[in-house]
């Protein structure tokens, strides 16, 4: 049985990335919970129409996708935020006046965000964002064999992982009290 627990990343040195580059950012990386399928399709939600509108997309291929919520909230300044129910992610997204160029280039330079979903511009972008509740990005689908989602954590994210998969249960209690803090899923 899975058991998830939520790891805030607190400051350690560089580390590599997924695609072999060094990072700016600093921390390590951990076998989440999720499940990628490079055969299938990615989950989408598109926000808005015309130049308005800011187009979500999995990083990763497969239903995994589906669970993430995003929202565009009114008021403030443009900011990004990530946080979870159980194992399931939503990113909000506070638009303070934010034109949709504005709001996915925000998304994208969010690192909790960025590790989910990469936002796009179906028109110009010139318009101002429009506002939307909570809604699942869709159409993500499953196909061949999956592969576990390897995600930096880095003092300004939180990912969720699978604590009883061994190699996990290894990185937390090595890491534990020292570069990360717990909480449950």
């Amino acid at each position: 049985m899975a058991v998830y627990v939520k790891i805030l990343g607190l400051n350690r040195g560089p580390s590599a990335v997924a695609d072999g580059r060094t990072s700016t950012l600093r921390g390590f990386r951990v076998k989440s919970a999720d499940t990628q399928y490079p055969g299938g399709a990615k989950g989408t939600l598109t926000i808005g129409s015309g130049n308005a509108a800011v187009k979500y997309d999995a990083r990763y291929g497969g239903t995994y996708g589906n669970s993430i919520q995003v929202e565009h909230l009114t008021g403030g300044s443009l900011g990004v935020t990530v946080s979870y129910s159980g194992a399931a992610p939503k990113i909000s997204v506070q638009l303070g006046g934010a034109t949709a160029a504005q709001v996915a280039d925000a998304v994208n330079n969010s690192p909790a965000a960025s590790e989910l979903v990469r936002a796009s511009l179906p028109g110009t972008g010139a318009s101002a964002a429009s506002t939307a509740a909570a809604a699942p990005l869709a159409n993500g689908t499953d196909v061949g064999p999956g592969q576990q989602i390897w995600r930096t954590v880095t003092n300004r994210s939180v990912v969720v992982v699978d604590a009883s998969d061994p190699e996990s249960a290894r990185l937390l209690r090595r890491n534990a009290g020292r570069y990360i803090s717990l909480g449950e899923a």
